[in-house]
């Protein structure tokens, strides 16, 4: 008996809903980046289009100008990248996203629970690589491991550090 063997392709853990939440909450509530600012980075957006326009909103509150739909639609032009990311009309469809910011931390934690995955997911491919064709000494190998994990176990913790401009 000959079994086809298929293989299902997997897409990387990644919640659109929840990004969706916090640009949402983001766009609705004009302190709700103090929440989040310093616990959710651009990266760890899935869709490419949320991350730039995550990066923008951080922009526009670093210089201390207002976080709306107006001042990111006029930075997103400035940028070039407006059409990229959907449009005007897609900011305005993000606010309609979410009726409050009140649980903008937890869409913030499920974003970056799934950006920890994805991380763990090409770590573990690139141990696996390593495995297979070790071209060196094993302890280098496993050094290099634990730096890959202890580097994304870095990152998901959160830092208590404060720039020394502020």
């Amino acid at each position: 008996m000959n079994k086809t063997r298929t293989t299902k392709l997997k897409l990387p853990p990644q919640n659109l809903e929840a990004e969706q939440a916090v640009l949402g909450s983001l766009l609705i509530d004009k302190n709700a980046i103090i929440k989040i600012a310093d616990v959710l980075s651009a990266e760890a957006f899935y869709s490419p289009s949320h991350g730039k326009i995550y990066e923008t909103i951080l922009e526009l509150y670093e210089k201390r100008q207002p976080i709306d739909v107006v001042s990111l639609t006029n930075r997103l032009k400035e940028k070039e990248v407006l059409k990229d990311i959907g449009g005007a009309s897609y900011l305005a469809e993000l606010t309609n996203q979410v009726a409050t910011s009140s649980h903008i931390n937890h869409y913030a934690d499920i974003v970056k629970e799934k950006k920890i995955l994805r991380d763990l997911i090409k770590a573990s491919a690139e141990i696996t690589e390593d495995a297979f064709g070790p071209s060196g000494e094993i302890e280098d190998l496993l050094d290099d491991i634990e730096q890959k994990i202890l580097g994304i176990s870095q990152k998901s913790l959160p830092q208590n550090f404060v720039p020394i401009k502020e």
